[in-house]
């Protein structure tokens, strides 16, 4: 899957990037924040990812009557609970709405499945995810990372 990353607007390695591993979203105090920028082909993220969002889509049919009260799990109730590519083409915003709510951390690690020791300098750790957007066409995340130790 081609994968196109900025930090701080600039064009960035793919192979520069990995989620945080531990304190996901807690911030990094001392630490620069730098914005990052993710845009992959929507095609190949969904098929990477189909699996996962399969068993979520399991596990909330089968947890309905304890997260009955979940925006995202009515919305997905009331469309017959859709496959990812019906939801896309039925309602964008709550595919996005489902993947940051429920997948961020697995999206991310789809995107970028580098071990810390493979990463490339000046290397980056993915902290959060302001924003997740998903079109026909571009998968495109925005979020915060933290300067990695070299």
């Amino acid at each position: 899957m081609k994968l196109r990353c900025y930090v701080d607007g600039h064009p960035a390695d793919p192979r520069s990037l990995t989620r945080r591993p531990m304190n996901f979203g807690q911030g990094c105090p001392g630490l620069p924040a730098h914005a990052c920028r993710i845009e992959a082909e929507t095609d190949g993220f969904l098929a990477a990812i189909r699996g996962q969002f399969d068993q979520l889509r399991e596990e909330l049919i089968e947890d309905l009557p304890y997260d009955a009260d979940s925006e995202e799990v009515r919305a997905l109730q009331a469309l017959h609970w859709p496959s990812q590519e019906e939801l896309l083409r039925l309602d964008e915003r709550l595919l996005a709405r489902v993947l940051s709510t429920y997948l961020i951390q697995e999206v991310l690690d789809t995107l970028l499945p580098h071990r810390i020791e493979e990463l490339i300098a000046p290397a980056y750790a993915i902290d959060s995810v302001s924003t997740l957007q998903i079109s026909p066409a571009t998968l495109r995340i925005e979020g915060i990372a933290y300067p990695m130790a070299g």
